[in-house]
């Protein structure tokens, strides 16, 4: 829920993260960003594959570096 629980058990989102499908994965760079909700995060590679056809990226807070692509 938007409290961050699940039927009275606190979750923990400290680490959020994407869920993409891996065919899209190969369009992704270890330096680009995402924008969600107006907060910029980068993301942590190497994925984690998933046993469907979906990987997951964890995200941190965006640091600017030299490289990179914007997507939203």
């Amino acid at each position: 829920d938007q409290e961050g629980k699940l039927n009275k058990i606190q979750l923990n989102y400290a680490t959020p993260e994407l869920h993409v499908a891996i065919s899209d994965l190969t369009t992704l760079e270890q330096y680009e960003y995402v924008v969600i909700d107006e907060q910029n995060y980068h993301l942590n590679w190497p994925p984690l594959k998933k046993d469907t056809d979906m990987a997951i990226i964890k995200l941190s807070p965006y640091e600017p570096s030299n490289s990179g692509r914007e997507f939203e």
